[in-house]
Formats: C-alpha cells, structure tokens, sequence
C-alpha cells in the first residue's frame, strides 16, 4: 500500500461543472471532461477526464469513494517495463501520468466501471483495461459508415442500400415494430399466441439492441428469455405470456446465488452469478437433467454481415481437437454451419428470424408452420389459427431488415488504438478474430471481432440443469462490434449471454476455461 499526499477529493458523488450543486451537498466540483489526447512514447497523457470503476455489492463504503490505494506494475503501449501505479479511490486535483483506475460507488449496485488514462509500464491491470479499450471502442466494421453515437446507432442500413432494396428495408423495419395481435388481421399483424414471449421484435431488441435482466430476482424478464435444453416438455423456449383462456408455460425468476470471487493481481473480485428456476409450470417442472438458460437479446447490427463470410474461412478457423495446441478449440456450432445465436446453433438471418417469430411471439411462418404449443397443452393447440399467420412477403421483408441493419462505425482514439494492440498482443484475437474478408457483398472486410465458434468458457458460465447441476460450458465467440454504443443506445452496460456480467471488467472475469485471463 502506498500513501497518495493528494488526498480524497469527493466523499460520494461527481458533479461536472456544477460548483453550486456541489457546494450545497458539501461536496467538490469535479472538473468538466475531455478526451483522451496522444501523450509522450509509451503512454496516453490524461486530460482532464476522470473514470470510475464501480465497486461490487458486497465491498465496504456503500456509496462512498474508497480510499485504498492499490500499487500495480502496467503495461504501456511501448512495452517498456517501468513502475506504473493502479489507484482505487478519489480523484487529485493533478493526474500523473502512469495506468489509474477509480473505483467509485455512486450507487450501491452500479456496474463496474474502467477506463484507461494513463499508462507506463507492465501488468494485468493494465492489460485488462487496454484490451477493453481496444475491443469494446475501437470495434466496428464498415469504413464506409458515418460515426454515429446516438441512440440510433444500431438503426442505420448498410451503405450502398437502395431503391427496392431500401424499400424492403424500410417495410421489414415497419414489421419489426409491429405489435402483434391473436387472431387473423387484415393489416398483417395477427398471428400472436396462443402462448408468447414478447409481442414485438422491438420489444426485446429495443432499438435493435441489447437485453438485459431484470433489475430485481422476482421482476419480469422483459428483454430476456429463458432457453430449455432437450427433453423439457416445453419445448426449447419457456413462454411466460399467453392469450386469454390459455395458461402461461410458467414463470422464470432469478434465484439468489452465491457471489463467485475471482482474484486479479491479488484482489478479490465479487462476481454476481446467475440461476433460474420455474414458478407456476403449467405442466409440470423439466426433468432434473434439463438445462435452463437465461439469454438476454443481443443486438441485431451487423447480423446480415456475419451471414457472409465465407464457410471456407470458418472451417479454417476450427481446430475442435487443439491439434497445434494452443488450448483453444473452436469447433462450427448446429449441424457444422452454425454461426447465428450465443451458441452459433442458427446457419443465417433466414432461420433466426424464424425461430424468433414463433418462440418469441407464437407466430407461424414458412420456415415454422406448426403451432408453438407443447404436448399436453390442450388450450394452446385449441387456440391456435393453424397455418401460416405471416406472409411471405412481410417475412422477406423482416429478413431484408435484420440481415441490412450495419454496425456502427469504430470509434478512433489514442486510447481504442492502444487498446486494440494490447488486446491482440495478450491474444484476445485467438478467439475474437479482428478482421474477415467477404464475398458477394459492396462490403469486402469487416471487422466484428469474433470467429463465430464455439468454445469451452468454464464451469462459471456453464448453463445449469434443474437440479443445479452444471451442464453446457460451450459458447460462441461474441461478437465485440458495438460493445461501446450499447449504453447509448440502451441506457445498460450488461453483458455476457445472461447479462450477469455489469461491465467489460466483469465480463473479462468470468472468462474461463479455454479464455481464462
């Protein structure tokens, strides 16, 4: 431990620029913020933006700044080894140069929060913040597409789209955002039920984003599902809604579960775990063996783009025997061509709005024409329209829509840049590959950060069984393009295929088994 001469600047919050606000609470103002600027040869010199990394739930100082200071050797983008220094606690009037973390409680059960301003020297400290910096800013794909950092930024088609092509866009948007109704509809929009998930597209992928979980155990999964493994009688998908005069297939809570710590350069970090189960079955709870998985709703920009690269060029990328022996063994997902959904179970756009349509919202389709009831669930089958409820037309038009959607431009600083070096230097990019090329398209490279296989992530992220037991610890590489706009456009920072993760940090954490940090 080291003593800081500066000293706490701040006993529980930061205002920016408000001097009189502050004054009244008894607190200092803190300074307004600016970017990241290009420091001297191995380092980033601090301007005068202040970052956070919020605390866990269980850590001492609810609500207040702690005033450990932590000493830790970084790495700085020149290699070069020097003493560097790690600091947990309040901000100093002056920054020095060197990696500093602040870890901050403004809430407390605030997310992890951090963010690289200056480094030096070598550690996994700095690691772990460079390589957020790099994949979760400097991720994006198109160099044709304009920055974009608002709301929207998941919303805008691929450049190149017009005419018809932009016509059938604009309709598969207008189908996206349809609130679907039970029954047949003139207008299109019937074929709801009997049993359902959401009544929209958009009411998962808000603004065609991310999900996240509930924020108490026992609230409503509103942009989440949970997924069943083989042999549950519900099929692979549990619908907590139904029409009137049919019964819901039950209901998911989170149950309370012990905090999982994982220690990093000597310091315990808490991670909350996640784990369902099923309140109100209607037909009774899975056998013990069948796995229950919870999956926010990932978001859909450049899903049309992975659709393209080549086969040839992920089979390449699969070594599911590690025979050059790396300890990395990514095997295709599905039935060997698999590279859509958290475990590349889908081959395309096509499959994953189908599947959507009918588990999500019980509506039929070409590709899902039998109705979304389980066996012995005498009211749903009696309720259901039998057919196809949506057109061919308006179902090109969905998938015209997903698969069009570009992912957002990458962010360019000093900060991604150093960032991305470390991140493929530490080898973050054995699995998260950076860059592919493809074929048939106006775009010839992309750049979304992943190889669409499947990989062993650890006991941690295993899905588990109804009996609590650990089952599937295989998952697809996620895709990093637009990790950085997720708070932007969906006011969250949770990730991970359950949304357990509140932060890039505790998602690097619970990387296990073949990704272990």
């Amino acid at each position: 431990m080291r003593h800081d001469p500066r000293g706490p600047r701040v006993r529980s919050r930061h205002y920016r620029g408000n001097e009189d606000r502050a004054r009244r609470r008894g607190l200092r103002a803190r300074r307004p913020g600016t970017r990241l600027r290009a420091g001297p040869p191995g380092g980033i010199r601090h301007g005068t933006q202040h970052a956070f990394l919020r605390d866990g739930a269980d850590r001492p100082g609810d609500g207040e700044l702690r005033a450990a200071r932590l000493r830790r050797r970084v790495l700085g983008p020149a290699g070069g080894p020097a003493g560097g220094w790690l600091r947990a606690g309040s901000q100093g009037p002056r920054p020095r140069r060197g990696v500093r973390l602040g870890l901050h409680r403004a809430q407390p059960h605030g997310p992890p929060r951090l963010a690289v301003i200056g480094s030096r020297a070598t550690g996994s400290a700095a690691r772990l913040a460079l390589s957020i910096a790099g994949a979760g800013l400097l991720a994006g794909a198109v160099a044709a597409a304009e920055p974009n950092t608002s709301r929207d930024s998941f919303s805008r088609p691929l450049p190149g789209l017009e005419g018809e092509e932009l016509a059938r866009f604009a309709l598969g948007r207008a189908q996206f955002r349809t609130i679907r109704l039970s029954g047949a509809r003139a207008d299109g929009s019937g074929g709801l039920g009997p049993v359902f998930n959401r009544t929209s597209c958009s009411g998962c992928h808000v603004r065609n984003g991310r999900g996240r979980p509930p924020e108490s155990d026992a609230g409503p999964l509103t942009t989440m599902v949970i997924r069943l493994g083989p042999g549950s009688q519900y099929g692979r998908q549990l619908n907590d809604k139904a029409v009137p005069g049919v019964e819901p297939e039950g209901r998911a809570v989170f149950l309370p579960n012990p905090v999982v710590h994982v220690e990093l350069d000597g310091v315990a970090w808490p991670l909350p775990s996640a784990r369902v189960a099923i309140r109100k079955p209607a037909l009774g709870l899975p056998a013990p063996h069948v796995e229950l998985s919870p999956r926010v709703a990932p978001h859909l920009a450049g899903t049309g783009l992975l659709e393209r690269i080549p086969d040839a060029a992920l089979a390449a990328f699969a070594d599911p025997d590690d025979r050059d022996g790396d300890g990395i063994s990514g095997r295709r997902g599905g039935d060997g061509n698999g590279r859509l959904g958290w475990r590349a179970e889908l081959p395309g756009v096509e499959a994953q709005v189908a599947r959507a349509l009918h588990e999500d919202m019980g509506v039929t389709n070409a590709l899902r024409p039998s109705a979304n009831c389980a066996n012995g669930h005498t009211a749903c089958f009696a309720r259901s329209g039998g057919g196809i409820e949506m057109a061919d037309k308006a179902f090109r038009a969905l998938v015209s829509y997903v698969r069009n959607l570009a992912p957002p431009a990458p962010r360019v600083s000093p900060a991604a840049d150093a960032g991305s070096k470390v991140f493929d230097a530490i080898g973050c990019t054995a699995c998260h590959t950076a860059e592919w090329e493809l074929e048939g398209t106006p775009v010839h490279v992309i750049r979304p950060y992943t190889d669409l296989l499947l990989h062993d992530l650890g006991p941690g992220l295993a899905d588990r069984r109804v009996d609590g037991s650990p089952g599937n610890r295989e998952w697809r590489t996620a895709p990093l393009w637009g990790a950085g706009r997720i708070f932007a456009v969906n006011g969250h920072r949770r990730l991970l295929h359950d949304g357990r993760a509140r932060g890039f940090v505790e998602a690097i954490l619970w990387h296990g088994g073949e990704a272990a940090p």
